[in-house]
């Protein structure tokens, strides 16, 4: 009888406040959902080869070498690897995330960078989980961490375990979308800090972010890690964005 309720509840919200896809502002008639299913398969994965350390699509530097879209200098992440392209629906879904007050979608996205995770990591056992931690001052103003609540969802999906505060950001950094890859890697130098090397020693660990495009802020994050201790740092994201 509940579930029968539950059921003509979800019909009538539905009826008064149709779902509309986040890709085409179609209705949507798929339940659960927030982009219907024929934008969710126009979300492309990264086009092979991928540059075995950045993950950058279209890239076929040799095992140890460094692509075009490779952070400058010295790069402490073993790989980083996205699950689609920065495009069509996944920039609609990720603008509603982060500044529209939709920290639900997180919970959309998390599966599908699980399916990513068993992919394209399949042979690499993680200790733990890291999300790339947002400043005080702008989580406080956001209200929630979008890469928190993406690796929270996906920590109850594998069971591997979250270290939800491992690394803090402990100085402010303006946005990175109209820097150059230079001065991206300087905007976020020195910006974290492990809050207890005991909780990463000898650990694999996978960090985890919306979005990456020179891998700057995953490189800095694997940088501190690697530092106190971490064995192996590599990086998953939901899109991958590109400065070309």
């Amino acid at each position: 009888m509940l579930g029968a309720f539950v059921s003509l509840g979800r019909i009538f919200l539905d009826v008064v406040f149709p779902r509309i896809c986040c890709g085409c502002d179609e209705r949507i008639i798929e339940p659960r959902r927030i982009v219907c299913s024929q934008c969710e398969r126009t979300m492309r994965p990264l086009r092979l080869p991928l540059c075995p350390r950045c993950g950058a699509e279209n890239s076929p530097a040799a095992a140890g070498e460094k692509c075009r879209s490779c952070p400058g200098g010295e790069i402490f992440f073993q790989a980083v690897r996205s699950f689609t392209v920065y495009e069509g629906p996944a920039v609609a879904i990720l603008e509603r995330l982060k500044y529209r007050a939709r920290p639900q979608y997180a919970d959309y996205l998390a599966p599908l960078m699980v399916r990513a995770l068993k992919s394209l990591y399949r042979d690499v056992a993680f200790d733990a989980m890291i999300p790339v931690p947002l400043h005080r001052t702008r989580q406080r103003e956001r209200g929630y961490n979008q890469a928190e609540l993406i690796a929270r969802s996906m920590t109850r999906a594998t069971g591997i375990p979250l270290l939800a505060n491992a690394i803090r950001r402990v100085r402010p950094t303006p946005s990175q979308t109209h820097l150059d890859r230079r001065a991206r890697a300087k905007n976020v130098r020195d910006a974290f800090l492990v809050s207890d090397p005991a909780l990463i020693a000898g650990k694999t660990l996978l960090m985890i972010d919306d979005v990456c495009t020179t891998c700057a802020t995953l490189n800095e994050c694997a940088r501190v890690l690697r530092a106190s201790g971490a064995e192996m740092v590599c990086g998953l994201t939901f899109c991958r964005a590109s400065l070309d």
